[in-house]
């Protein structure tokens, strides 16, 4: 884990109904990201994909939800191996900063699979993590924290969910192997939803990105911002096992 970087702000977020890599995203817009900024970076990376936002109600509040879009792909179109990752990340000439983000978020979702699979990192076969997606959300999630100047992230009990969940490798009981691999050190607890709240993109966040914090650790609060999982809406239909509305919330602000 590696929260403690150099910037001027705080992120910490509330991981109530768990994290999933377009949940964070749709919180960091919430606050204040600038979509085409993000899809400027997606776009020169050349991946073919597309960050599609729509502010929407959740459980009544007002919230943001991304849907990161590569179905102008093949479904059979991957990034298979880690070095295919890393390039297409060095595609999208990111800051040093924001750029070290991406590699290290990378690099532990690779690490992670190596590790469930006890192959070295260079043999892993990515299967669903090597979509073009996945690539998009790493971009579009550093390019967010960069420009929302935030340079420490802190993160909350994490909820897991529950019941069983079909991947590549078969059915697995929640959490699957490898958000249990990434998330070694955080707080988490299960779910009396029988469905996956925490994906692996998500854990590959906290894990590169934050530090556990028990509480909101003390901050001067800026603003702060809702991402959603909405059934009603196609990103929200597109979550494994949707139940019900999810929210991931972050507050942002300067250390005190």
């Amino acid at each position: 884990m590696s929260g403690a970087v150099n910037g001027t702000r705080t992120a910490h977020l509330l991981c109530d109904d768990g994290i999933t890599a377009e949940l964070w995203l749709g919180a960091l817009v919430a606050a204040g990201a600038d979509v085409a900024g993000l899809q400027a970076v997606v776009d020169k990376a050349g991946i073919g994909a597309r960050v599609v936002v729509e502010r929407i109600t959740a459980r009544e509040v007002a919230a943001v939800e991304v849907f990161v879009d590569d179905a102008g792909h093949d479904p059979d179109d991957r990034l298979p191996t880690a070095s295919a990752m890393h390039e297409a990340i060095e595609a999208a000439g990111l800051a040093e900063r924001p750029a070290a983000r991406a590699h290290d978020l990378a690099d532990v979702l690779i690490r992670a699979e190596a590790a469930v699979h006890d192959l070295p990192a260079g043999e892993v076969h990515l299967h669903e993590l090597g979509r073009p997606r996945t690539v998009a959300r790493i971009l579009a999630g550093v390019v967010a924290l960069e420009q929302l100047g935030i340079g420490t992230v802190t993160a909350g009990a994490v909820a897991l969910g529950g019941g069983t969940i079909d991947i590549a490798h078969g059915r697995f009981p929640v959490p699957p192997p490898v958000v249990l691999q990434l998330l070694r050190g955080f707080v988490v607890r299960g779910d009396e939803r029988e469905v996956e709240l925490t994906t692996p993109s998500g854990a590959a966040v906290l894990t590169a990105l934050a530090s556990p914090s028990p509480t909101i650790p003390p901050m001067r609060l800026e603003t702060s911002g809702r991402g959603a999982l909405c059934s009603t809406t196609a990103g929200g239909r597109t979550a494994a096992g949707h139940q019900g509305d999810r929210l991931l919330t972050v507050l942002i602000g300067t250390s005190v």
